[in-house]
């Protein structure tokens, strides 16, 4: 029974996938960008692989496809279990999902600094919101696509960028990083550390959506970030 279960769960999950790809595709269509490479562009953001055939990425198409492709990252980086839940009319454990919730803070507000930021350097509203929204959408979501040089932007900029592709999308997603629920686990484990260095006979329980983190997970958690770290430091001196 829990075999048949989990395929039937493993078969939805790709239903969405699948859907979701041609929901993109479909709106790149309409959007005016050619056939070829519609296809090469849904398949890029999908996967979050940032294939692309132009030098400059996204940069030389419309503003509607660039805001397209910034939906499809965003989307693509969400946890898939949170549409199945959507699905099955289950709306409150989506919209209540803490990684969920982190994710889109860190999306707006991210977008809302940078824009700020950035503002001088473009002629409109629209327009500086829409290069800020696509570059967070992009490495958050590790996709590699741009529509700008970012590396042209202010510094405060570039480093909530370079902070983003360390943080990554959100588990069962298919954004790569460390990912938002590890993160969130991190952080309250800190959290719990720290009162405990006030209140050292308090007991506390790491929770995430209200349910008990068993602490073999969050040692897991706390040796992949130590090995992630210590990988990226390798090949920072490599």
């Amino acid at each position: 029974v829990y075999s048949n279960y989990y395929r039937y769960i493993k078969f939805i999950l790709y239903v969405i996938y699948i859907a979701l790809t041609v929901i993109t595709f479909v709106f790149l269509i309409v959007g005016g960008m050619p056939l070829f490479d519609s296809i090469i562009h849904t398949v890029g953001a999908a996967g979050t692989g940032g294939f692309g055939i132009k030098s400059d990425s996204i940069g030389s198409y419309s503003p509607y496809i660039q805001w397209v492709l910034t939906g499809a990252m965003i989307a693509f980086g969400v946890n898939f279990n949170l549409y199945y839940f959507m699905l099955i009319k289950r709306y409150k454990s989506a919209i209540k999902n803490e990684e969920f919730i982190l994710f889109v803070t860190i999306v707006v507000i991210s977008t809302a600094i940078i824009a700020f930021n950035v503002s001088p350097l473009y002629s409109s509203v629209e327009e500086t919101l829409r290069h800020s929204a696509f570059q967070v959408a992009t490495v958050l979501s590790t996709t590699g696509f741009s529509t700008v040089d970012f590396n042209q932007w202010p510094g405060l900029a570039k480093t909530i960028l370079f902070i983003l592709m360390f943080s990554g999308g959100c588990a069962g997603s298919t954004a790569g990083g460390l990912k938002v629920s590890r993160i969130l686990l991190l952080a309250k484990t800190i959290k719990r550390e720290l009162k405990k260095m006030i209140h050292p006979r308090s007991v506390s329980v790491v929770r995430l959506d209200g349910k008990k983190v068993e602490e073999g997970t969050l040692t897991s958690i706390h040796s992949y970030f130590a090995i992630y770290i210590a990988l990226f430091a390798i090949v920072v001196v490599l």
